[in-house]
């Protein structure tokens, strides 16, 4: 299946059993092929399980999928509610018969549990992006579905519209936002200019217009960015609980109050306009973000290469890829590192890609270094050359922390006329200690700082 690992390597726990085998031999007479035999493998957090023939492939689904739910979560600011004993079912099965995908969804009662299920037919040839939207469509209704009484979520379970998991699907992952605002900016130089009343049409969940889905990646976007967004949320959940499904009226009272719906449409045009104002600028960076990098530079014995020696610790500091850099696990150990941070540079701004380009610079010198052998004068020489990149990668990474959690922490207050967050005692601890960290990234040895 031709979906990007994402950048949190989660270590997994399998459940293997034999669940289905399919296909049969053309006549009794026949002799039998070997049919595929499913395994079943269950996520770490135990909130999916992934059913298919091919091992590493349950493997990157099931790690893609767990990271998607966590952007899903931070995007609402709540944990996806869980359903114990019950994961979220994806099955992967191969039609030789048909050469298209085919992906369907389905919920409800079974057993006495609450179940969801994924199917996707022929994965190796089916669109991400629809896995995507089933997958967030699922997930995201477990919100209003958690309101509801288990007799009403039996007889009518809750479901988010599609505009709403159909934009936050696409919000989220950071290449995906980029190409939505791009799709939007295009759709409106041709005159496909979508009016916010229309986008909250309740429709199905089906493929749809990838127009109509951009222009919902940037609705969520401008309902995430304004301050009452939590407050939207809420209302938005109870509603959709109750079976209410028509949203334009109540989110037009919420944005512009009092006033008829021509008010909440050039609310809509100023935003369009000012992304259209910043289409040649990268997507600043997050806390998220950046912490996200720095689990994409930590290995562990979850993603590290066959013969890395069970003697080294876990996770392990950088530090041990100099170490061991003539060692033969070690360059394959620097491609999985640098492939998983290379991907974190999608529509971000020139900061990020900076500190993920010092980090690459880093791990290709000790690749190289491993490749070949040094002369014996030469060592030293190669060894503090890789030290000063993985410091110099390290201060860049601690300047970018400091700066995006001070843009988070630490909005303007004359524009939301609300308290400096840092007003708190225990902000002002977290701002010293963010600042006693980007000084010590400035004068520590490497080997006393590292990625954890």
């Amino acid at each position: 299946m031709n979906l990007h690992r994402p950048i949190c390597q989660i270590v997994m726990f399998f459940i293997i059993a034999e669940v289905a085998c399919w296909g049969k031999a053309e006549d009794e007479g026949a002799a039998s092929s070997p049919t595929p035999v499913a395994r079943a493998m269950l996520s770490h957090t135990q909130r999916f399980i992934a059913v298919g023939p091919r091992p590493d492939e349950l493997i990157g689904v099931l790690i893609w999928v767990e990271e998607f739910a966590d952007r899903l979560a931070r995007f609402t600011g709540r944990a996806l509610p869980v359903e114990h004993g019950a994961p979220l079912r994806i099955v992967l099965r191969d039609d030789v018969q048909q050469t298209s995908a085919t992906i369907a969804f389905s919920q409800g009662e079974e057993s006495g549990g609450w179940t969801q299920r994924v199917h996707v037919v022929n994965p190796g040839v089916a669109d991400p992006q629809e896995v995507l939207d089933a997958l967030a469509f699922l997930l995201l209704s477990r919100h209003p579905q958690s309101r509801q009484s288990a007799v009403e979520r039996r007889n009518r379970p809750a479901v988010v519209p599609a505009w709403w998991s159909d934009g936050i699907a696409r919000h989220v992952l950071p290449k995906l936002r980029a190409k939505a605002r791009r799709d939007v900016q295009e759709a409106s130089e041709k005159g496909r200019y979508l009016p916010f009343n229309r986008l909250l049409m309740a429709r199905s969940m089906t493929p749809g217009d990838g127009v109509e889905k951009a222009y919902a990646a940037v609705a969520v976007a401008w309902l995430r960015a304004r301050r009452d967004f939590d407050e939207i949320f809420a209302g938005l959940t109870q509603r959709w609980a109750a079976g209410i499904t028509e949203d334009a009226a109540w989110l037009g009272d919420r944005i512009a109050p009092g006033s008829p719906w021509r008010e909440v449409e050039i609310e809509w045009e100023l935003w369009l306009a000012s992304l259209r104002g910043r289409q040649g600028e990268f997507v600043p960076a997050t806390v998220a973000d950046v912490n996200s990098l720095r689990e994409a530079l930590t290995l562990r014995r979850g993603n590290a290469p066959e013969k890395w020696p069970p003697t080294l610790p876990d996770p392990m500091p950088l530090e041990y890829l100099i170490e061991h850099r003539n060692e033969a696990w070690v360059a394959e150990a620097c491609r999985r590192l640098a492939g998983t941070a290379d991907r974190l540079r999608y529509g971000r701004d020139a900061d990020m890609r900076d500190v993920i380009d010092r980090f690459l610079l880093f791990l290709r010198a000790v690749e190289r270094a491993g490749a070949h052998s040094s002369l014996p004068g030469g060592r030293w020489w190669e060894r503090r050359r890789l030290e000063r990149l993985l410091a110099e990668a390290r201060g860049a990474l601690a300047r970018l922390e400091l700066k995006v959690s001070l843009q988070e922490k630490e909005p303007p207050s004359v524009l939301n006329n609300r308290p400096s967050p840092f007003a708190s005692q225990e902000g002002l601890e977290r701002r010293a200690w963010l600042e006693i960290q980007h000084d010590a990234e400035q004068t520590a040895s490497p080997l006393r700082t590292g990625i954890r």
